[in-house]
């Protein structure tokens, strides 16, 4: 269902960049996510995924995020997730894709796969 608020917002803080999903990206609201994705692809080296405002995440937005990555690091960068929930890490555990889409904490440090 469409909705005036956007599904994504990217801020720039002291060191990073920060992509946060405001809402479980839809198949309707999937292209706002990947015009971020390309976005901080050419701008950022260290993006921070905020997904404290979603409970899953789909294949797409999951693919999307690894092709971000990889595009950051091949550039040198870096993306990592913070606020996920324990659904979403065993989603990512299952999918075999926890190493390239690393947990960070609050403060942006980077912490065990279990934070």
């Amino acid at each position: 269902m469409p909705t005036d608020q956007p599904t994504v917002e990217i801020r720039k803080d002291a060191q990073e960049h920060v992509l946060t999903l405001r809402q479980t990206p839809q198949l309707e609201s999937i292209r706002e996510l990947y015009e971020a994705a390309i976005s901080l692809a050419e701008t950022a080296t260290r993006v921070v995924v905020d997904c404290e405002g979603i409970e899953h995440i789909g294949g797409s937005a999951l693919q999307i995020l690894l092709a971000l990555q990889t595009a950051l690091a091949g550039s040198g960068g870096t993306i990592a997730l913070r606020g996920i929930t324990p659904r979403i890490a065993q989603y990512l555990a299952v999918a075999g894709v926890s190493d390239h889409l690393p947990q960070t904490g609050l403060e942006g440090n980077s912490c065990p796969r279990q934070c």
